[in-house]
């Protein structure tokens, strides 16, 4: 007579165990990564939308200086784009890199306006002061204060600055050729991962 072995239950409950907790950290991971994938969708939907609206206003007013508003760039697309690489077509992640790049050129090129805006009121400040330094050598207090108030009197009337067209330039070029992300069927897609409207 054969002997049939009895299964031992216990035996059997730890690979089943482990299985059932291998399959949860799986459904876990997938679930956290579409939340992700979401959280990212949302961020750069906005970032999207918030850059064309900008750029829409710099188109409608023509008018590019250095008090432009700081500009939209990138930063939630950077950091989410990685995510978005299996579910959107290669023309759509390089349109939507374009037009960030573009955001980040007009980014720099309003900071390049102020940097240079800002260089110039010191450069003017600097002369002016040298101006005055120089009214020191005058001995009639008289005509020393006359001069004093003449030359702050002209530099306060100065209103010039320099005014570089190439940052101006740069930006509408960029305005020009950065396109519309938001007519894409990629854009579509991350609406619709973002389930927003």
């Amino acid at each position: 007579m054969t002997q049939v072995s009895e299964i031992n239950w216990l035996d059997l409950l730890n690979p089943a165990i482990t299985l059932v907790a291998g399959l949860i950290a799986l459904w876990v991971y997938q679930l956290n990564k579409k939340h992700q994938q979401q959280d990212a969708a949302i961020l750069i939907v906005m970032d999207i939308r918030r850059a064309e609206q900008a750029a829409r206003s710099l188109i409608e007013k023509g008018s590019i200086d250095r008090l432009m508003k700081p500009f939209p760039t990138s930063a939630n697309w950077a950091k989410g784009k990685h995510l978005f690489a299996r579910t959107l077509v290669v023309d759509d992640l390089a349109l939507i890199d374009r037009f960030f790049d573009g955001c980040e050129e007009i980014e720099s090129a309003r900071l390049s306006m102020l940097t240079l805006f800002q260089a110039t009121l010191l450069a003017k400040a600097t002369a002016s002061q040298e101006q005055l330094l120089e009214l020191s050598k005058i001995a009639d207090e008289t005509e020393r204060t006359r001069q004093h108030d003449a030359v702050v009197a002209a530099s306060k009337a100065a209103g010039y600055y320099f005014d570089a067209d190439e940052p101006k330039e740069r930006v509408a070029k960029v305005l020009q050729s950065m396109g519309r992300p938001s007519i894409s069927v990629g854009f579509s897609k991350l609406v619709q991962i973002a389930k927003i409207s």
